[in-house]
């Protein structure tokens, strides 16, 4: 019996996604400032060769009012290596959501649940850190080795269509719009909007994006990003689901660049699960 990640994992062969295929659209003329800012924002991308950053989550379900809290690490080394990992947060017994519907009553505030995703290079292992298990799966380099490697993949479907995308997209996929940053994809993929313009020295710019074709808008209905407007460094982001029910936010710390191997998982006592030939992608 397959497992549940291998499950959902290998449905990703069968959508038609924007982690394979970015749809071509060509740019439609921009402000003279928004354009500005996504290539300052790309150079100040290009710099960045390692990134480790603690970062807060908070999740906000409109549907059942309820807040929740993680604190974690990301990690990025390059577009298939890297960690983000999430653990619930801490909640003291005087804490309350800052969340409230229209009738003005508070969210319900709960820890968030615990998370951790390693990129490798070659696959991407979800690390199960209370039962002391991991599981893997080798990254596809192309839909078309996912169709030919994993033929029966067609039976399944994911639920976590989201989430697929994301991990097979690498760190930059779960947490997007923090490293990678290319402008002209940026323009073709979404419609921008300046919030908030900073004075391009001191504060913080935010930025709105709006998918522009269907493949993106599978993944999110919208994504605001602060800027630190001197740095141009992500300092926060908020995704919108599809739906419009889920808003999640990240705030960032301070970021360590100095590239280091302290960050990669230890799994010597980790007991592996799932099937061990998925793991490698000969």
């Amino acid at each position: 019996m397959k497992s549940a990640m291998w499950c959902v994992l290998c449905a990703a062969v069968y959508l038609n996604s924007a982690m394979f295929v970015v749809a071509e659209e060509k740019a439609v003329a921009q402000n003279d400032e928004v354009v500005e800012i996504l290539k300052q924002w790309e150079a100040a991308s290009k710099e960045i060769k390692f990134l480790d950053v603690s970062l807060k989550v908070y999740n906000y379900n409109q549907v059942f009012r309820t807040e929740s809290r993680g604190v974690g690490r990301f990690v990025w080394e390059g577009p298939n290596r890297g960690l983000l990992s999430i653990q619930p947060a801490k909640i003291a017994a005087d804490d309350v959501s800052q969340k409230k519907d229209r009738n003005g009553t508070r969210y319900q505030l709960s820890p968030g649940d615990a998370s951790a995703w390693y990129w490798d290079g070659l696959s991407v292992t979800h690390i199960n850190e209370n039962a002391k298990t991991y599981e893997s799966i080798a990254l596809p380099e192309t839909e078309l080795e996912m169709g030919s490697k994993y033929p029966d993949s067609k039976s399944w479907w994911p639920e976590l269509q989201l989430l697929i995308l994301r991990l097979f997209r690498g760190p930059q996929g779960v947490c997007p719009m923090v490293v990678d940053i290319q402008a002209e994809r940026l323009l073709k993929g979404y419609h921008w909007s300046i919030q908030k313009p900073g004075n391009h020295k001191s504060g913080t710019i935010v930025l709105l994006a709006s998918p522009k074709n269907e493949q993106l808008r599978q993944e999110y209905r919208e994504i605001r990003i602060s800027l630190d407007a001197k740095t141009f460094r992500t300092i926060a982001t908020k995704r919108t689901d599809p739906n419009g029910h889920i808003e999640t936010v990240c705030i960032f710390g301070k970021p360590r660049t100095e590239p280091h191997k302290s960050w990669i998982p230890k799994l010597k006592e980790y007991k592996q699960v799932g099937n061990p030939s998925l793991t490698s992608s000969k």
